[in-house]
């Protein structure tokens, strides 16, 4: 019954970390005797891998790297070496060298042998438990042709990669050097298999080093995301209760990469898209994000001018990169905004795609990152676009406009002050038409989204050409106005609202706009969510 974080919080209070000095002596005398081995047989495969093991295992990665180095003199196919140096290049964040030792280790054993060694089903749920996760379980995946597993494998990257605008990516060097150490570090826990397939080796695979190993009855490994493995000695369960116990383990969280130092100097930042139809099987998408400035480089003692690279980058169905833009932008030190905008407009065709924003200040290594989902599903027939929030709202001309982009607006990530009046942009699909015209009724409806004792809200809610100032009476939290409208039908129907909260309660506010086809009667809706501050 209690809480995980106060679980890893008594652990580390109560019970003495398995670190040197304890154990030292028994270690040393391992590590002489690996060495003794491996000098009397210098061609010995097992007793390098023994000697890999020790030194993985006290984080000695000088040493590693230089038995490695000498095993590669001697016989510049050994690929154990290579994935050792590759082991000690990540551990060290030294990533392009370690792409380079990979690279070879791949090229040497050949690539069917290489995907053998680190299949992508040793990140993925074991079984199809629950219908939770973004990516197949190891059964469905396995079962998929060989064209769908690259697929597959592709988006599973780039997905995870922590810097997109590196040459390369970390996260996946990060799961080679977990299988290899797993191989060398846990052999011994699977004497006729390989150490990735003991259960050390799967849990370190998919969640990293721990970043504390305890022994109370059981060995503990605990992380500072406060989760706690427990590795109970196999004559306590039978082996079912075994194998269901570690599987339901991975359904919720398969894996994790909070280990890595370039995650854990990863923000989140806030982006969000907005769909718009364009031709018969596509949509522009309207990207806009805010980047979090004063997180990323608010405590660094560096001063002037500092660099902020923006990076967007977007994958098709076929996780093919189809889009990839780059720009630099500059803030001062000295007078640091909290957040700069920044927008992205991108055309994409049928199916999933991947949106993925990158803001990296290149001198602390510090980055920002989000990933939106971009399905362009219906381009055709009775409907409604995505609601584009901005500031700002305003015809381009003194035309009526036509379609959004004929609105002059500045996108945002929803986020606004008191003194910036919220708009919303979107566009009706398909009406039908009654003597050459459309007849519609819009409904707005606005709902405080988080509980507060205060009674009633009031928005005033421009629309149509007219104001409508809203209260609610009841404290539920919610107003709502509905206007009617005729137009000379086409299409497309491009329509705008402006939204004054000046003074009301700062929180998360739900947004929902309603449109009924008042000649055939059908309705379509959507909505959105946004944050009102103070400041």
């Amino acid at each position: 019954a209690t809480p995980r974080h106060r679980r890893a919080a008594v652990m580390r209070e109560q019970f003495q970390k398995l670190d040197p000095p304890q154990g030292r002596n028994d270690y040393l005398a391992a590590l002489n005797a690996f060495q003794q081995v491996s000098l009397s047989d210098p061609g010995s495969a097992l007793a390098r891998r023994q000697l890999y093991m020790a030194y993985g295992e006290a984080n000695s990665w000088v040493a590693l790297d230089a038995e490695a180095r000498g095993a590669i003199t001697r016989d510049a196919n050994d690929t154990d070496a290579w994935l050792a140096r590759g082991v000690v290049a990540v551990r060290e964040g030294r990533f392009a060298a370690a792409d380079t030792m990979f690279a070879e280790a791949r090229r040497r054993m050949g690539e069917p042998a290489f995907r053998a060694f680190a299949p992508l089903t040793l990140l993925l749920q074991p079984k199809a438990y629950l219908e939770i996760q973004r990516f197949p379980d190891s059964v469905r995946f396995s079962a998929a042709s060989p064209a769908e597993q690259a697929r597959i494998e592709a988006e599973f990257w780039n997905y995870s990669d922590p810097r997109a605008a590196t040459a390369f990516n970390e996260a996946q060097l990060e799961f080679y050097a977990r299988v290899a150490y797993a191989d060398f570090r846990f052999a011994i826990d699977a004497p006729r298999s390989r150490g990735s397939n003991s259960d050390r080796g799967r849990i370190y695979i998919r969640f990293g080093p721990p970043d504390d190993v305890f022994r109370t009855d059981v060995l503990a490994w605990v992380y500072n995301t406060d989760m706690i493995i427990y590795f109970v000695p196999p004559f306590r369960l039978s082996q079912l209760e075994h194998i269901v116990l570690r599987d339901s383990l991975l359904v919720m969280e398969p894996r994790s990469w909070s280990t890595m130092p370039v995650v854990r100097r990863t923000l989140p930042l806030r982006a969000r898209a907005a769909r718009f139809r364009a031709t018969a099987d596509s949509l522009d998408v309207v990207v806009a994000a805010a980047v979090p400035v004063v997180l990323l480089v608010g405590d660094t003692e560096l001063g002037g001018k500092l660099p902020i690279d923006l990076h967007l980058d977007v994958s098709d169905p076929n996780a093919r990169l189809v889009g990839d833009e780059t720009r630099r932008t500059y803030v001062n030190r000295d007078s640091l905004p909290a957040a700069i905008n920044a927008t992205w407009l991108r055309r994409l065709g049928r199916g999933s795609n991947i949106v993925r924003v990158d803001a990296d200040q290149p001198d602390v290594e510090r980055t920002a990152r989000t990933i939106l989902d971009a399905t362009v599903d219906s381009t055709s027939g009775f409907g409604m676009s995505d609601l584009l929030l901005g500031t700002g709202a305003r015809p381009a001309t003194d035309v009526a406009p036509a379609r959004w982009h004929n609105v002059s607006v500045a996108p945002t990530v929803g986020v606004l002050t008191w003194a910036s009046p919220l708009s919303i942009v979107w566009e009706n699909y398909d009406f039908a038409a009654d003597s050459a015209k459309a007849r519609f009724r819009t409904e707005i409806a606005l709902q405080r989204t988080f509980k507060n004792n205060l009674r009633g809200l009031i928005a005033r809610i421009g629309a149509n050409l007219k104001d409508f100032v809203e209260q609610d009476g009841s404290g539920t939290g919610r107003v709502g106005v509905s206007y009617d409208q005729t137009r000379a039908a086409n299409a497309i129907l491009t329509d705008y609202i402006s939204l004054n909260l000046d003074g009301q309660v700062p929180g998360p506010y739900r947004l929902t706009v309603t449109v009924t086809d008042l000649v055939t009667g059908k309705t379509t809706s959507r909505r959105t969510d946004f944050v009102l501050t103070r400041d």
